[in-house]
């Protein structure tokens, strides 16, 4: 083994989910083996995977970037908001700004299982509101003090990610129509799917689901371990570079 990265989720915890390098085919060959053994009372999902690298790659390359892709609409980037903050309190924190559409131009972070991670992204409409809001930076919320920054390339990758969500575990014959039926009995809107391949280009243990909000990731992340037919499911927010991948790969 030459490396282990362990994913933490929004809240600095372990998500489940550990990205390992190896020195060669051959010990890439008896990890799979390892697939569905048990580490302690949970079942391990082990598959191949080289987007972990990739995504560190493309994080240090944006690192540095400019905010927004739009420089009409000014970002703002709230943490260490309380859990039980709504988009109308945001709006009313931040009195004196005009955020785009009102409590729609705010977006709160969810993190693991749907819970808000404590981070809310702001859209403002000129640069006088950007300078307002900058002034409410340390103060108090509910019982918390909230932090406020312009924000980042980084965070913009991180808002288009976080609608993407991956099962595993299913059975090789299982379509698009299961999963998708599978989603919609769970009411989850979903956009795509997408059958991942293994090796050898047949279809692997794993499906690749964009899906349209938080709403919806919440809806799907509670259906974590439920079955499709007979076989227990996993399910786990990913990011936009996996599920890209996954898409590009079923379609080579």
């Amino acid at each position: 083994i030459l490396k282990i990265l362990i994913i933490l989720n929004a809240h600095r915890k372990p998500s489940g989910t550990a990205h390992v390098w190896v020195s060669s085919k051959e010990d890439l060959d008896r990890a799979l083996l390892c697939d569905k053994e048990l580490i302690g009372p949970r079942y391990i999902n082990v598959s191949n995977t080289n987007e972990a690298l990739e995504i560190e790659r493309k994080r240090e390359q944006t690192n540095d970037r400019s905010t927004s892709a739009n420089p009409k609409i000014f970002t703002l980037k709230l943490s260490g908001l309380p859990w039980s903050a709504t988009c109308e309190q945001i709006c009313d924190f931040l009195f004196g700004c005009d955020v785009v559409g009102g409590p729609e131009g705010v977006t709160i972070e969810m993190g693991e299982r749907g819970i808000p991670s404590g981070y809310a992204f702001v859209l403002l409409e000129t640069t006088a509101d950007f300078e307002t809001a900058l002034k409410y930076n340390k103060q108090i919320l509910g019982d918390r003090c909230v932090s406020i920054e312009k924000m980042t390339r980084k965070d913009e990758e991180v808002q288009e990610d976080k609608f993407c969500i991956m099962l595993s575990g299913l059975e090789k014959t299982a379509t698009a129509k299961d999963v998708s039926d599978f989603l919609s009995d769970g009411n989850v809107k979903h956009v795509e799917i997408i059958r991942s391949v293994d090796e050898k280009g047949e279809p692997s243990k794993n499906a690749f689901i964009k899906i349209e909000s938080e709403e919806d990731l919440k809806l799907a992340l509670n259906l974590n371990e439920t079955l499709i037919g007979n076989r227990q499911i996993d399910v786990f927010q990913v990011n936009l570079d996996l599920f890209q991948e996954a898409m590009n790969e079923a379609h080579a």
